[in-house]
């Protein structure tokens, strides 16, 4: 019987984890403008800036989870804006090759500067 229930919790929370990063983003926006606006209005700013910063953690591992990447970059060094692209990984982790994975572990990240030519 306690094999049976907790296979049902196990397959439910997998279910709810499922649901919560397909729907992720919008929860995100969310927190950050409704629930924050109103937790500033009750608790203050310092308590706005902390839920802001937790859902920015989980924001990183779900895009951890989905091999997801966001990258600013700015055309010319001139510019005022820059422009954002979010990229997928297909490979997973393990399959990066060892010396990538070295730099991450000795720097805590990795650059890589990409120029585009006209």
């Amino acid at each position: 019987m306690s094999l049976i229930l907790t296979a049902g919790f196990f397959l439910i929370g997998a279910l709810l984890t499922a649901a919560l990063l397909q729907f992720w983003n919008d929860i995100k926006e969310w927190l950050n403008n409704v629930a924050a606006d109103i937790v500033q209005e009750h608790i203050g700013y310092d308590a706005r800036q902390a839920l802001e910063k937790a859902v920015c953690k989980a924001d990183r591992v779900a895009d951890k989870i989905r091999n997801r990447s966001v990258i600013y970059y700015r055309k010319n060094k001139m510019d005022k804006y820059v422009d954002k692209v979010t990229v997928e990984m297909k490979a997973p982790v393990y399959e990066f090759e060892q010396e990538v994975l070295d730099e991450i572990k000795r720097n805590n990240y990795i650059v890589q500067e990409m120029e585009y030519k006209r």
